[in-house]
């Protein structure tokens, strides 16, 4: 789990970087497989609600005060 923006950067970084071909998930089973597209959307979307928040921005990602379909970061696929 992150705890400051340079280590959400970094992931975000390491997570979208073409070079990285091997990039695994595991599903929720526990057993690992390539990430897809969709697995990477929620990853992205999981460091992006957290830098918002972290600037005070949660608005973005906010309705009328309610939380949208938000995933939860520990509902999230684990990279290895």
């Amino acid at each position: 789990m992150k705890e400051n923006l340079r280590d959400c950067l970094k992931e975000l970084i390491l997570f979208n970087d073409p070079r990285n071909t091997n990039f695994e998930v595991t599903n929720e089973d526990g057993k690992y497989h390539k990430a897809t597209i969709k697995d990477l959307q929620e990853l992205n979307l999981s460091d992006l609600y957290f830098i918002a928040d972290l600037l005070g921005m949660s608005d973005l990602y906010l309705k009328d005060g309610e939380h949208d379909e938000r995933p939860a970061r520990g509902n999230l696929p684990n990279s290895r």
